[in-house]
């Protein structure tokens, strides 16, 4: 099972995702970008639907009751969000969560990279603290 930790942190200390087991990725929208984003999507990590539905359930409300980020991240309207977990081995670990900025605040959204890719800009990175819970040992890693 893989819970998110209620001491989720969004840090904006490291920009390198891609050693990263946990990170976060910032979408903005750009203006008159409209290009086609060709490739193959990975499977995602299957975790239990209770687990999930909890995940997305408190990522939501660390979003937009609490300051989730640790420096100064000002969402605009028709930002995207995605949230990535390293949960597992092997090629298929991933579980990532997508959220779009909308009326000022932050809405559930389907994690669409390629589509996302066609109308944003990456704008800002960085890495999860405190991500995910152990449920046996109650250890955040």
């Amino acid at each position: 099972m893989c819970k998110v930790s209620d001491k989720l942190r969004l840090c904006s200390c490291s920009t390198d995702i891609n050693s990263l087991k946990h990170y976060w990725i910032l979408y903005r929208v750009a203006k008159g970008k409209n290009i086609r984003v060709i490739g193959d999507l990975l499977l995602p990590y299957s975790i239990s639907p209770e687990s999930d539905q909890f995940n997305r359930r408190l990522l939501l409300k660390l979003l937009n009751e609490e300051n989730a980020f640790d420096a100064g991240i000002s969402p605009i309207q028709n930002d995207r969000l995605e949230i990535s977990f390293t949960v597992g081995s092997g090629p298929f670990n991933r579980v990532s969560y997508g959220f779009a900025f909308r009326s000022n605040q932050w809405k559930a959204a389907y994690v669409d990279p390629f589509g996302w890719e066609e109308t944003h800009d990456i704008e800002k990175t960085g890495k999860v603290r405190n991500a995910l819970v152990r449920l046996k040992a109650k250890k955040q890693i």
